[in-house]
């Protein structure tokens, strides 16, 4: 009553109304100009606060206080419940919940989220309603939230949300997806994995795997497995009980069993093995196997493949112990099947007239733009996509010729291709890397991929908006994983514009991290640890672990020339033990960086002392294998012999003969140093 009287003050009706003059040069006709001489008041005065904040009562009305206690009284309430029936109520009390959801319909969450909290206090049971994902999607979108705060507020608003039985709840679903897998920059793998197991609760299973290669790639082995089986179980829990009830038929039942679970374990176990964490798919496998999903052969083969190219003995083994098991048992279907973008291969594509699919244009200027433009157009929709370099010179020639049409032709059909989006994406950070700011060319990596395996402070700076650049949303469903040649590309970036030795360190410890959590390597064990202050990441919410697949050789070769440029020549050295550390063969590149940054050794004596120094750090590297600690010694040797002979120091080499036999180094574990060991001027000078 209160908020009413403010809300509606008595002088209204007294205002009068003020016309112009204008208005007698035209009679009858109202003019922009006229106005009501009625006094404005705020949304809200200080006493609708106070009304507002005021405690909703804890008990119920106590309505003896308005009766008496005397028989006339008595008398009185026994005739009118007599004719109680003539004048029947005709309003009836909405539940209390009535104003939550009304709340959250007129998109007053702050007020919503009180209300709810209060409803809560009071022990009053909220029904579910689809109005309440509404409030969820709000949560997913403040800004200003923690990760945790986040998390906590849209389960306890997706909580809210109706079953299948219930409601369609598809378009709920879809925008709750876009959200968390297009719109974030970082995947949050706590919230994605709890709403899918919320949804699956609620019968939404079908429409949930969209996810699981999120979740294969980014998560832990430990958050993957619990996910999966809480997954699982709650899909087949709430399908059950609906058949149970007569809410739905068996079919459902036997469609979650022989395909729904099949098919979210094979997207897992290849998602698993295309990222080179091969030591979970297996362990996911021997869940698949323990609850009785049957995986298809191709994504064990697909495993088997990179199992070998690893070489896992172990792993082999047992993958073909499981294929052999159900096979016997006679439950090797394949109807459910795994494919990836990197794993398909495409036939070469010719385009008319004998001309490349992927040819430059510039290379045949007497074809017609046309013929070679359909060229194109044939290889971004079938395959093979044309790589980064070719398509970042054909925009190049296209900007140049002003075929502004065609290049918009040509986007609109790579986009239509995940491998081609990654493809003419990379080229277009190409064309801007040159003549954009750093933040610019982060932007358009950030519109397009997972921001995992890369510096993070560039994302701060995009998220709070310095510097804005242009922001272009691309016309893509979902955000792609970025493969090792974004990382590359971005990382690269990076250190190009680092001008001090400070810059580049600080740089090669984030890497060092990143490296070291998608291999699942203790800090401690990495040997520029302690010259880096390497500290881990103590945050209690989990973040994305980037996959082996992102890094390699080619990565820390970058790094080894940021530190030769920064006079750092010595870095070098511990940037192929760290690799080594990590699991990673360095390769010929890595080798003929390190060779050329040998330069500093001293010409006065032997570089005996060296490495003998290098030689007991490598020792100290927990992580490594004998036989790998080995190889990385001999690696080294190997360099500082052909940096000797480089520098006619043949005499030195002598001295290094004793100790390079005491190696027990397998011929054939690297190439690299095999062909090194084999040239006779090396295998003269070490007197094998």
């Amino acid at each position: 009553m209160a908020s009413w009287v403010l809300a509606h003050p008595p002088w209204q009706t007294l205002a009068r109304v003020r016309l112009p003059w204008d208005v007698l040069l035209r009679s009858g006709v109202w003019t922009s100009k006229q106005f009501l001489n009625t006094p404005t008041l705020t949304t809200e005065t200080p006493a609708m606060r106070e009304v507002k904040a005021y405690p909703y009562p804890q008990t119920a009305l106590d309505t003896s206080l308005f009766e008496e206690a005397t028989e006339d009284y008595r008398e009185a309430a026994g005739a009118t419940e007599a004719h109680s029936s003539l004048y029947p109520l005709q309003v009836v009390a909405d539940p209390p919940s009535e104003m939550l959801k009304n709340l959250v319909k007129e998109a007053r969450y702050a007020d919503a989220a009180r209300v709810r909290t209060e409803l809560l206090d009071m022990g009053v049971d909220i029904p579910l309603h689809p109005a309440y994902h509404f409030a969820a999607r709000h949560v997913l979108r403040d800004t200003t939230l923690s990760r945790q705060e986040r998390l906590d507020g849209f389960l306890k608003w997706w909580s809210l949300f109706p079953p299948r039985t219930e409601v369609d709840g598809r378009r709920a679903i879809s925008s709750v997806l876009t959200d968390l897998l297009r719109n974030d920059s970082i995947p949050d793998i706590p919230l994605i994995s709890r709403f899918a197991i919320l949804a699956a609760s609620k019968g939404y299973a079908a429409y949930i795997p969209k996810v699981v290669p999120i979740l294969a790639r980014y998560a832990s082995q430990r958050d993957l497995e619990r996910f999966l089986q809480a997954f699982c179980d709650a899909a087949w829990d709430f399908e059950t009980a609906a058949v149970r009830d007569g809410k739905s038929s068996s079919q459902d039942t036997d469609h979650l069993r022989t395909f729904q679970f099949p098919m979210i374990f094979n997207t897992a176990i290849g998602e698993l093995a295309i990222s080179r964490r091969t030591r979970v798919a297996l362990e996911v496998l021997r869940l698949a196997h323990s609850r009785g999903v049957n995986v298809a052969p191709s994504v064990q083969s697909t495993l088997l493949y990179f199992l070998r190219l690893l070489s896992d003995d172990e792993g082999v083994s047992t993958v073909l112990s499981y294929m052999q098991h159900q096979t016997e048992s006679g439950d090797s279907d394949d109807t459910v099947t795994f494919s990836h973008p990197s794993t398909t291969t495409h036939t070469p594509v010719r385009g008319p007239e004998g001309v490349d699919a992927v040819q430059d244009p510039t290379e045949c200027p007497s074809d017609p733009m046309a013929v070679k433009t359909r060229a194109l157009e044939r290889s971004l929709s079938i395959g093979p996509a044309p790589s980064p370099r070719q398509l970042s010179k054909l925009i190049r020639h296209y900007v140049k010729l002003r075929e502004f049409s065609l290049l918009s032709r040509l986007r609109t059909i790579a986009y239509r291709s995940d491998a081609a989006i990654s493809n003419w994406s990379l080229a277009e950070m190409m064309n801007v890397s040159q003549k954009r700011p750093l933040l610019t060319i982060f932007s358009i990596f950030e519109s397009h991929f997972h921001v995992v395996g890369v510096p993070l402070a560039m994302l701060d700076k995009l998220h709070k908006g310095d510097m804005p650049p242009t922001r272009y949303r691309p016309p893509i469903r979902y955000k792609l994983p970025p493969s090792g040649r974004h990382i590359r590309f971005i990382w690269g970036l990076f250190l190009d514009r680092a001008t001090t030795r400070s810059q580049v360190k600080r740089l090669y410890a984030q890497f060092l991290q990143d490296v070291g959590a998608s291999r699942d390597v203790s800090l401690h064990s990495v040997p520029s640890a302690k010259l880096l202050s390497l500290t881990p990441d103590d945050s209690d919410y989990p973040r994305p672990i980037p996959p082996p697949v992102l890094f390699g050789a080619e990565h820390f070769a970058m790094f080894m020339d940021a530190f030769q440029r920064v006079d750092l020549p010595e870095f070098a050295t511990r940037v192929i033990m760290d690799m080594y550390a990590l699991g990673i063969k360095p390769d010929a590149v890595a080798m003929q960086k390190l060779v050329a940054s040998l330069t500093y050794l001293p010409k006065d004596q032997p570089p005996t002392t060296t490495l003998a120094f290098w030689a007991r750090t490598i020792d100290k590297i927990h992580t490594a294998s004998d036989a790998l600690k080995a190889e990385a010694e001999t690696f080294l040797y190997a360099a500082v012999v052909c940096r000797l002979l480089l520098d006619d120091r043949e005499e030195d080499i002598t001295p290094l003969v004793p100790a390079f036999k005491r190696i027990s180094y397998r011929s054939g574990d690297n190439a690299v140093i095999d062909r090194i060991l084999s040239e006779p001027i090396v295998a003269e000078a070490l007197g094998s």
